[in-house]
């Protein structure tokens, strides 16, 4: 009886702690995007005993990461979005899975692990027509942009900088459109198509 009775109190308050967690997680994904120094603080605010509900823990992983991501901070040990990205696997929506993998694959980029990252950003692109975050899809595409190149495949760069510009041009992101008009130029001008390349930069100078 007693044994019952303790269990039922530790499932209430892991209940209540989860409940508050969330609420805290809800506060940094407003922050994320604009105010990316208030959502790091805000993230480090929660004590990791409190993330062991495990869809509590998964999105804490991602939200972190992003967080660390937008504030500039490298982190090379992928174990806490790795959870994320195999919770997710199996119980997210494609908008919660083209995040986790997202968020993999830029600390596979941090740690130097550049085809294990690609493989995760083309985990996450598989996602794109299920999910309406454009802010989200523009990250993504930018980075793959990113990956093409470093293989020299740069028409395929190119491609995946235009449709990054095109998410952050639907997202209404101006300063993302412009660093990706950006790259579309120096792109355009490495795949020896000056006719983009000029334009883009031009075009990026303007909005600047």
């Amino acid at each position: 009886m007693i044994r019952r009775l303790l269990l039922s109190v530790c499932v209430v308050l892991c209940s209540c702690q989860a409940f508050h967690v969330s609420e805290i997680l809800d506060t940094a994904e407003r922050q994320i995007v604009e105010y990316p120094d208030s959502a790091l603080t805000t993230m480090r605010s929660i004590r990791r005993y409190a993330v062991l509900v495990p869809q509590v823990r998964a999105r804490y992983g991602v939200l972190y990461s992003a967080a660390l991501d937008k504030n500039y901070i490298d982190v090379a040990s992928d174990s806490l979005v790795r959870y994320s990205a195999d919770y997710y696997d199996l119980h997210g929506t494609p908008e919660q899975r083209m995040q986790a993998y997202y968020y993999l694959g830029r600390t596979q980029q941090n740690a130097g692990e550049d085809l294990s990252a690609t493989l995760s950003f083309l985990d996450a692109a598989q996602y794109t027509d299920a999910v309406d975050n454009n802010y989200l899809k523009g990250l993504l595409y930018s980075q793959l942009g990113e990956m093409y190149s470093r293989y020299y495949n740069y028409q395929k760069a190119l491609d995946c900088y235009k449709a990054s510009y095109d998410y952050y041009t639907a997202a209404n992101l101006p300063k993302h459109q412009a660093y990706q008009l950006y790259e579309m130029g120096r792109m355009g001008a490495t795949a020896k198509r000056a006719d983009i390349g000029m334009q883009s930069i031009s075009k990026a100078i303007e909005m600047a």
